[in-house]
């Protein structure tokens, strides 16, 4: 993966990033480090000014490979179990459906909610839900499906002054835009710049 630190190449990335500390919030430089509250620079995998995916990164160097098959417009039924062990995937393509086995191992990256929906459609969930739905269940796993977390978006504009900022640059207007990703837990804004503040903590002003 190529993983990049954002360029905060303006002038205002610096003052925001200032008026963040003077606040009372902590410069937090890492964010998947040991302190997640505070102002910083996000990383970004982003290369030669396009998104780089786990897809971009691993999946389209090997399309050639004789031992990948990949199948487009595909919808994952569930996990094939014998016993405890995953052993294949039954999938659904148009009005087909058909069944991959595996050698060796199944791995389940459908995202934060296809991946549990999968699981439950297979079995491994609470298993007084799955019994409600007549799934026949493989492993009472109560966390699964639960605890969802979700980023709230909320647009704000911030009026400035300066000239040399990126939307005077962009559009001629004198206008700050700032990306606010809000939640009850935390506060982010832009793609550069990374707010990050507990449950009882103020909001910027």
């Amino acid at each position: 993966m190529r993983v990049s630190r954002g360029t905060c190449s303006n002038t205002l990335h610096e003052v925001f990033l200032a008026a963040g500390t003077e606040a009372s919030y902590p410069f937090t430089d890492d964010f998947n480090g040991y302190q997640q509250e505070g102002v910083g620079r996000l990383d970004r995998t982003v290369h030669g000014g396009r998104r780089w995916s786990t897809a971009t990164a691993y999946l389209k160097p090997s399309l050639q490979r004789s031992n990948l098959v990949v199948e487009t417009r595909a919808l994952a039924n569930r996990v094939h179990f014998d016993k405890d062990k995953a052993i294949g995937v039954e999938y659904r393509t148009g009005n087909s459906t058909k069944h991959a086995r595996a050698s060796r191992e199944v791995i389940i990256c459908g995202g934060v909610f296809n991946s549990p929906q999968l699981l439950m459609l297979s079995g491994i969930g609470d298993e007084n839900e799955l019994k409600a739905l007549r799934i026949p269940v493989v492993d009472n796993l109560p966390g699964v499906g639960k605890n969802l977390q979700d980023h709230v978006q909320v647009y704000v504009q911030f009026v400035s002054t300066f000239k040399s900022h990126l939307s005077h640059l962009a559009s001629g207007l004198i206008l700050s835009s700032l990306i606010v990703l809000v939640t009850d837990l935390e506060w982010h804004v832009t793609t550069f710049f990374y707010v990050h503040l507990k449950p009882n903590r103020a909001a910027l002003r």
